[in-house]
Order: structure tokens, then sequence, then C-alpha cells
């Protein structure tokens, strides 16, 4: 094939299949780091290109129509056995040839900073890139528990009581120990 075996799922048959497995592979990718663990899951609006077979591919892209003249890139995978082989960059290569040739404007994706790899992939091409948008985390704190200071309860284990589950009458007394905290 021209498109160094590059398949475009077919939405009847191989779809069903692709998803599955790209949901694994998301599932792997996270677990590596290289993808963010605070995304939707896919729903089958996503078109999906792969190399190998559609219920066991060695890569994938899956990408959708983000609006407003922009293709966004929601996965480029590759398995671990098989990467550092060019085909991730086909596989991008196939998105763009794909999106610019249905009259799409922009192809947009994010990664995860540390993800040297995917960083290294789309810097190395010339092709011009824009950053778009920069994606910060910020860590917050645990928020205290409110705990009773009769019985020990806790806003998220609360105490049972005659009515049901305990409330608060104060800010460290549930309703199920406020009659003895007054003996």
């Amino acid at each position: 094939m021209s498109n160094g075996g590059i398949r475009l799922a077919n939405p009847v048959g191989e779809i069903a299949d692709l998803l599955a497995a790209t949901r694994r592979g998301l599932a792997a990718a996270q677990k590596e780091g290289a993808i963010t663990t605070l995304r939707a899951d896919i729903d089958g609006g996503e078109a999906c290109l792969y190399v190998g077979l559609a219920s066991a591919p060695l890569a994938f892209a899956t990408f959708y129509d983000a609006g407003l003249g922009r293709v966004w890139l929601d996965v480029l995978y590759v398995r671990p056995g098989f990467r550092r082989k060019g085909l991730g960059r086909a596989l991008l290569a196939e998105v763009e040839r794909q999106s610019a040739g249905s009259g799409f404007k922009h192809l947009l994706f994010g990664t995860g900073f540390d993800n040297r790899a995917m960083r290294e992939l789309v810097e190395s091409a010339a092709r011009g890139i824009t950053p778009a948008f920069v994606e910060y985390r910020i860590d917050l704190p645990a928020p205290e528990q409110r705990r009773c200071r009769v019985c020990g309860c806790t806003q998220l284990n609360a105490c049972m009581t005659g009515a049901g589950p305990c409330g608060w009458v104060e800010a460290d007394l549930c309703s199920g120990c406020a009659g003895e905290a007054k003996r």
C-alpha cells in the first residue's frame, strides 16, 4: 500500500474491534503516563486509522471533527515492541493528509510534557507547528474531613440514627450524638 499499510477502519465491521483495542491502548498509555486519565472515553464518533489487525493493532490513531475547521487527534499510540520504527510518524502523516483532504484547516492535539517520544515526533518534522495552549496542573490539598467529637463519624462515613444517616448540628458534632453531648 502507498500509505505503509495504514487502513481506515470500516465503520460497519472493524470499528467495534478497533474501538475496543483503542480502549485497551488508552489504558496501557495511561499506565505509561503518556495519556492523561482526565479525558472523556471514546464514544464511537471518532475516525480510526490502524496498522495491523483491527482487533489487535500494532499502532493506531483516533481523531474527530472538533468544529471550526479543526480536527482533534485524540490518540496516537504505538505498541511498545513496535516503537521507533516509523509507525507513529506514518500515522500522523496520514491523519494530516486525510484531514487536509477533507478541508480541515488545523490539526490539534496535546501530549504530556514528559512524553518525549511524541514531542520529538512532532517537533522533528518540517511542518507549521503553533503552540495553541499550555495546560497546567495544580495539586490541591485533600479537604479536611469533619469528625464528630463523640462517636468519630465523618462526613464521608456517617453513623446511623433511627432517622437514617446523621447530619451535622455543630462543626464537630453529629446529630446522632447531639443528645449525648448535652448530658
